[in-house]
């Protein structure tokens, strides 16, 4: 692999990642909410990408068929018809993404009620089955996004930006743009009064319903903007691949690996968000290219060893430097006035 693949290779997983780690940053660094599930959100994004355009451009065109039995051949007609229909797609794109981000908000605001009756243990524990059971329907029920075959998606991202290298090229930056806005908006929720609050529901839950502030209403709140990010997140890696396999979306990937990011960056701030995607995808993409010469040398699989080094990596973290890379700065509930 060149240099060059590797940089794009990088930069797209990273956008991909660190609209991941902005949502989890939300919900777990500011707020305190212990979502182990959030690939929840991700495959809702996911799922309504899988499910929604194809069916859309069948009615727009006119394609009569079975869009998950004859998934290929309406793709196929589908994508004859798009390559000269710009305005359709970035119409349909636009839809998609927005669709997504309802999904993901909508699934993250009900996960916000068991949060104010469970404790922390048991909710991460109860977030985590959640996550795993919207996976389970999509494999065993076809009729969403084609069970354990998966499906294609129209070549709407082709269509608008080209194909070839280039192509990759252009979604790498669209994606790093939009993963840039993101973390500017963090940037000011967390800066913001609104953030405050969540730090203190973070801290001190007690405190924030004494002072007379709804820890539903916050906690919801949380999770939903968290959500949405994640649904846009799910929606736009969907594209990007060209079709949706629900198998594809494990707890480990998609939410082990994100909130291992977030922890090694420094949970809550901005920074760290950036440095703990980074870090992260840099060493998993080195292991994979160099995954012969570790396995000659350690005499053994080398996929173990990706496990073996982020778990040695986490518990180091968590023993000398529990804050992360950059650690959060203490900020007063209220600011003091002139």
């Amino acid at each position: 692999m060149d240099f060059s693949t590797f940089f794009i290779t990088i930069l797209l997983d990273l956008s991909i990642y660190l609209l991941i780690v902005i949502s989890m940053n939300l919900e777990v660094g500011l707020t305190g909410i212990p979502n182990f599930g959030r690939v929840l959100a991700i495959v809702g994004g996911a799922f309504v990408t899988g499910a929604i355009p194809g069916r859309i451009l069948m009615l727009i065109y006119n394609i009569q068929g079975d869009y998950i039995n004859s998934n290929a051949q309406i793709v196929n007609l589908i994508n004859a018809q798009i390559f000269h229909d710009k305005l359709t797609s970035i119409l349909v794109l636009i839809m998609t993404v927005l669709i997504s981000a309802l999904m993901g908000s909508a699934l993250g605001f009900m996960s916000s009620y068991p949060a104010l009756r469970l404790r922390e243990d048991y909710l991460a524990i109860m977030l985590l089955i959640a996550g795993t059971s919207l996976v389970i329907i999509g494999i065993n029920y076809p009729a969403i996004v084609g069970g354990t075959l998966g499906v294609q998606i129209p070549a709407i991202y082709p269509s608008l930006l080209g194909q070839g290298d280039t192509l990759y090229i252009n979604i790498a930056i669209i994606h790093s743009i939009l993963a840039f806005l993101f973390l500017m908006i963090f940037n000011l929720i967390s800066n913001s009064p609104m953030g405050r609050i969540m730090r203190a529901v973070r801290e001190n839950e007690n405190l924030v319903v004494v002072l007379g502030r709804d820890l539903k209403s916050i906690r919801g709140k949380a999770m939903a903007l968290g959500g949405g990010i994640a649904g846009i997140a799910g929606s736009l890696y969907s594209f990007y691949l060209g079709s949706v396999f629900a198998g594809g979306f494990d707890n480990i990937t998609w939410s082990f690996y994100p909130y291992l990011m977030l922890i090694l960056g420094g949970a809550g701030t901005t920074l760290g968000s950036i440095l703990g995607v980074l870090s992260f995808i840099i060493t998993f993409r080195l292991l994979d290219i160099y995954k012969d010469i570790l396995g000659g040398l350690l005499h053994f699989d080398p996929v173990w060893l990706q496990y073996m080094l982020f778990g040695i990596i986490i518990i180091i973290i968590l023993i000398y430097r529990p804050s992360g890379i950059i650690r959060e700065r203490a900020r007063p509930l209220l600011k003091p006035k002139d």
